[in-house]
């Protein structure tokens, strides 16, 4: 796990620390985030890690549908977000198959 965070050992920050409380675990790690951007290379780094992660979950999410699983419909507000849009979805993440004809 990648933090913002001094730790003693993993898991476990140190005792006396402020970033011992999870919100102030969670914001100084949105922060780094923000000021510096994912880390790594492309074929190593942190975006390859999260892709892993959603892929991941997409095989435990076996008995629904593609493009209904809690991954994919987080990957694609990810990308939606990032101004872009995935094939078979509108730009604003509705799966075009759930549209009605009018919305087409």
């Amino acid at each position: 796990k990648r933090l913002a965070v001094p730790f003693v050992a993993k898991d476990r920050p140190s005792t006396q620390s402020e970033f011992s409380h999870p919100d102030v675990t969670i914001g100084f790690t949105i922060l780094a985030y923000r000021f510096t951007g994912l880390r790594g290379p492309a074929e190593a780094g942190d975006l390859r890690y999260m892709l892993k992660v959603l892929i991941d979950n997409m095989k435990l999410e076996n008995t629904v549908r593609f493009h209904r699983r809690k991954a994919c419909l987080d990957y694609v507000k990810m990308v939606c977000e990032a101004g872009r849009t995935v094939r078979g979805f509108t730009e604003d993440g509705k799966w075009i198959d759930d549209l009605e004809e009018s919305e087409r």
